[in-house]
């Protein structure tokens, strides 16, 4: 049963222990032994982020505001009289609160339903992440319970975005990072990159990292140190899986990859010959290209073709999206997968196809329903 944002805000009204657990695990999606332990010392309220041992969330002004109104801001977040609440104490609270309300939930309803929201909005990979779990089991879980297939962001467009927030604050780290991201530095050119020679970075005050002479190498560290360094502060921002090798090999691609989603505008698919015509590139470079972006998660290859991730779906998903739609509707056509993944019609019959001869969908003429077994 999804909550309506008027029911869950009458839930949430007044300071009581109780509002507090609800609005955690609303607005975040924390599980009881998350909020049990949670302390102040895990909450930025100027970054409006918690940091939790093994995973980072982000709540919005709603949640933001409600902390922020809490007078004592010391201990544990959720407190009764006698201090930290037991697990079974919040779980209690909880489901008499809702069940008051005339709501048959429990407060790992409340996650379930955050999860849900979220994928409305946010891809797979993202949600796994914040949720420190993997795609597998999360598609596995929520797969089937969804109306729609999770958007398909623009990995570097996101990205873009944390580390522009990210490199405010200018450390060594930050610099790296920015370093690999906006000119491409590969860990090799930073490591003997001098201070005299470092690039316009208009994005970052670098003044406080100078040395007085103004002189000397940037990063005086080993090449494993420096990963390190720059691992730190992208896990810090929530930015998971990307290495400066990562960032680097991006930047040589962005411009490249704007003029091919920019032809995907107009045009639904293009091949590898496509892509050396339009970059004026050989074969193997074109190939290789296309290859990083989809490893990017920018694109998505299908057979010989190659999409934007933009409108559709990751690879691995579309077998099970279309067994979700068959399960909805009782049966499917392949006008009905032509406009769920955005596909063109020969690759939507080469994955029904696919679908018939492992099993999972019987072919009745031009429908296809799920198979009996």
């Amino acid at each position: 049963m999804a909550l309506s944002e008027q029911t869950i805000n009458a839930l949430l009204e007044g300071q009581s222990s109780t509002a507090m657990i609800l609005a955690l695990a609303w607005h975040t999606g924390l599980t009881r032994q998350e909020i049990q332990q949670l302390q102040w010392s895990q909450v930025s309220l100027s970054q409006w982020r918690i940091t939790l041992p093994n995973r980072t969330v982000s709540f919005a002004s709603d949640l933001a505001l409600r902390l922020s109104q809490v007078a004592d801001q010391t201990g544990h977040v959720v407190q009764g009289r006698q201090g930290a609440l037991r697990p079974q104490s919040i779980s209690r609270l909880a489901h008499t609160t809702l069940q008051n309300a005339g709501l048959d939930l429990r407060l790992c309803d409340l996650r379930h339903d955050y999860i849900l929201r979220q994928l409305t909005h946010r891809s797979w990979v993202d949600v796994a992440q914040e949720l420190d779990m993997s795609q597998g089991d999360l598609r596995k879980a929520y797969g089937g319970k969804l109306t729609a297939p999770p958007p398909t962001p623009s990995p570097m467009v996101a990205r873009e975005s944390a580390i522009h927030g990210l490199i405010q604050v200018p450390t060594l780290g930050t610099l790296a990072v920015a370093l690999a991201f906006y000119h491409g530095y590969s860990s090799q050119q930073l490591r003997t990159l001098q201070w005299q020679n470092l690039p316009p970075l208009p994005q970052m005050d670098t003044t406080t990292l100078r040395p007085s002479d103004g002189d000397g190498l940037v990063f005086p560290m080993t090449a494993s140190a420096l990963s390190r360094l720059a691992q730190q502060v992208l896990h810090a921002q929530g930015v998971l899986g990307v290495t400066l090798q990562t960032l680097a090999g991006q930047h040589h691609r962005r411009e490249p990859l704007r003029t091919i989603l920019s032809h995907l505008e107009t045009h639904q698919s293009l091949t590898c010959g496509q892509a050396q015509a339009l970059l004026n590139l050989p074969k193997s470079p074109a190939y290789r290209l296309l290859q990083g972006c989809v490893g990017d998660g920018a694109l998505v290859q299908v057979g010989e073709a190659y999409y934007s991730a933009q409108h559709v779906p990751p690879l691995n998903d579309h077998q099970p999206l279309v067994l979700s739609l068959a399960h909805r509707r009782g049966a499917v056509y392949a006008e009905d997968v032509e406009t769920l993944l955005h596909l063109r019609p020969n690759h939507c019959q080469r994955l029904l196809k696919t679908m018939v001869s492992s099993g999972q969908l019987v072919r009745f003429g031009t429908r296809y329903q799920l198979s009996p077994e």
